[in-house]
């Protein structure tokens, strides 16, 4: 070995040792700086303890940051904690803060509780070794419900979901009027649960905070299908129901049909349908949609009656909530582009919906309770057969303008139905209410309002 190759040699093992020697002079420093942290810590945690509290119970989280609460021991302090993480007051998981928070009761109404927080924030200052208060603020933002002994939610205020979700859709179907070519506009939308606590009572209105909208609620608007005791008296009034349904069934049926537009077969029907004079809902696909526009134009022209069937015809389940929304507020902005209208309804695919999906959806779900099962037998006397056999009163009939043997089944099946003496309309006239979203409904009378298992 050469004396340069020696040199060389003895340079990479200095270099090795050097190199070892900062990976574990940095991993001891790191060492020491958590322990310094975490004693300094617990003597901060200490102090604050020991301070004047407000309550006879203190409560600190076991996950960072480190949360001190002072609050009265009848409330449950993993929903305050759970109320800071949701109102953004928590910010994100670090050890490297600590955060004291005092809550102060204040009658609000005559079954809510109103209370104040005072939050304070320490943060480490890792040069000066030490812990500084950094900022102070105070927040007026939590409600507790006497009766149930819990905090009072949106979903308490307008009895569940539906009303909510009622709103969310109106402020989405504005915002795709106002912006039709921005689908991302509608997308990130924040829209109104049940669970949500971050709200205030302030003057003729309920006002709520979310990520990327501050909503207005009046109660002279919304008052008379909100929870009467939990709004101020001068806003009580005879309550209506949100859920209004036939109870006497009609001579009416809606034919509805699927998955179009289909350039033969829906022109087929269309023809057919109005050589009969008679209207019908069609749940259109956004893809076939926006493939065919002139036989949606002419649909509306017909008198026709347009719904949401999806853009692409999954199973709504098995997506993501944005999915959802995707899928639903594409097809909404194609039909509007198109014809000018919104649909008012949404025909999940295959009929499957649970709470979650009929969120993100934000519109009344219309199913049906007579099913020709077209797509199955595709063979004119079956299909009529089936659906003789289910005929009642106030029905809605699934079909599918996709297939051939639907189109050839539907002059007799009009025929009969006209010497049954069935008047034949839209969703709209059939159901003629003002449907509820966080519902299927099945038929004229018939439906079922979705709600939270969990």
């Amino acid at each position: 070995m050469t004396g340069t190759s020696k040199k060389i040699l003895l340079y990479f093992m200095l270099a090795g040792l050097l190199l070892t020697y900062l990976f574990y002079f940095v991993q001891h420093e790191q060492s020491y700086q958590q322990q310094l942290i975490n004693k300094e810590q617990q003597l901060l945690v200490n102090q604050l303890k020991q301070a004047p509290v407000k309550s006879d119970r203190l409560f600190l989280s076991q996950e960072s940051p480190t949360i001190i609460i002072d609050a009265p021991s009848y409330l449950t302090h993993k929903q305050i904690y759970t109320d800071l993480k949701q109102q953004h007051l928590v910010a994100p998981a670090t050890s490297n803060q600590v955060i004291k928070v005092t809550v102060t009761p204040k009658k609000q109404l005559e079954g809510v509780n109103y209370f104040h927080y005072d939050i304070t924030y320490f943060n480490w200052q890792t040069w000066l070794k030490n812990w500084k208060q950094s900022a102070k603020t105070s927040q007026s933002h939590f409600y507790w419900r006497l009766d149930t002994d819990r905090l009072l939610t949106l979903g308490d205020l307008f009895k569940g979901q539906a009303l909510l979700t009622k709103i969310n859709h109106q402020q989405q179907m504005d915002q795709l009027k106002k912006t039709p070519n921005q689908l991302d506009t509608l997308l990130d939308m924040s829209l109104l649960k049940e669970d949500m606590t971050n709200f205030s009572y302030q003057d003729k209105q309920i006002v709520v905070n979310t990520p990327k909208k501050t909503w207005h609620l009046p109660f002279h608007t919304y008052a008379a299908f909100m929870e009467q005791p939990l709004i101020p008296k001068s806003f009580r009034q005879k309550t209506k129901e949100l859920y209004q349904v036939q109870t006497t069934p009609e001579p009416k049926i809606a034919l509805t049909f699927d998955d179009g537009p289909h350039p033969e077969t829906t022109q087929k029907i269309l023809d057919i349908l109005n050589q009969h004079q008679v209207p019908a809902t069609f749940f259109v696909l956004g893809k076939q949609a926006a493939r065919y526009p002139d036989i949606l134009t002419q649909l509306v022209k017909q008198g026709h009656e347009i719904g949401n069937h999806s853009f692409s015809h999954p199973n709504l389940e098995t997506l993501t909530p944005k999915e959802v929304k995707t899928e639903i507020l594409k097809t909404q902005q194609i039909v509007y582009q198109i014809t000018g209208t919104i649909p008012q309804y949404v025909r999940p695919p295959y009929g499957n919906i649970s709470y979650n999906t009929a969120q993100n959806i934000a519109t009344p779900i219309v199913n049906w309770d007579v099913d020709s099962l077209d797509w199955k037998t595709k063979n004119p006397e079956q299909i009529m057969i089936d659906i003789k056999k289910q005929l009642s009163q106030s029905n809605i009939i699934l079909l599918h303008d996709i297939h051939q043997t639907t189109a050839e089944t539907l002059d007799n099946l009009l025929v009969y139905l006209k010497q049954e003496n069935y008047q034949l309309v839209t969703i709209s006239e059939l159901l003629n209410r003002e449907e509820t979203p966080m519902t299927v409904y099945y038929s004229g009378y018939h439906y079922q309002e979705i709600k939270n298992k969990d």
